[in-house]
C-alpha cells in the first residue's frame, strides 16, 4: 500500500548533487511531489526534504541508494504521521483600522 514518505537528506554542497539525488528516483520511476533545498546552520552543508508516495520497500532502497551517493552524509525517512505540519498566513490591513483601536482579534 503506498504511504506519503518524507526523505531528509543532508549533503555537502557539491555542484550537481542534487541531480545524483533526484536521477534516483527517475531510474525507480518514483514522482517527487515536493522538493526544499536549503543551508544549514553549517557552513557548507545542505538539507533536501524530499516529499514522495510509495511502499515501504521501495523507500527503503531509495535511501539505501542516496546514502552511498558520494556527499550524502544521512538519509531520514519520516512517515506522514510523524511530520509536524505549520502554516503561516499573512493578512493586509487597513492602517486606518489601527489608528481607530480596533482590536485584531475582531479583524
Amino acid at each position: 500500500m503506498d504511504k506519503l514518505f518524507t526523505l531528509l537528506i543532508i549533503t555537502e554542497n557539491n555542484i550537481g548533487l542534487l541531480n545524483h539525488v533526484t536521477i534516483v528516483f527517475t531510474r525507480r520511476k518514483m514522482n517527487i511531489r515536493s522538493i526544499t533545498a536549503s543551508e544549514s546552520k553549517i557552513k557548507d552543508i545542505y538539507s533536501y526534504t524530499i516529499v514522495t508516495k510509495t511502499d515501504n520497500e521501495s523507500i527503503s532502497k531509495i535511501a539505501k541508494q542516496l546514502e552511498k551517493i558520494i556527499g550524502v552524509f544521512k538519509v531520514f525517512v519520516y512517515e506522514e504521521h510523524e511530520i509536524i505540519h505549520q502554516e503561516l498566513a499573512l493578512y493586509k490591513l487597513p492602517i486606518s483600522a489601527i489608528h481607530e483601536g480596533v482590536e485584531l482579534r475582531k479583524l
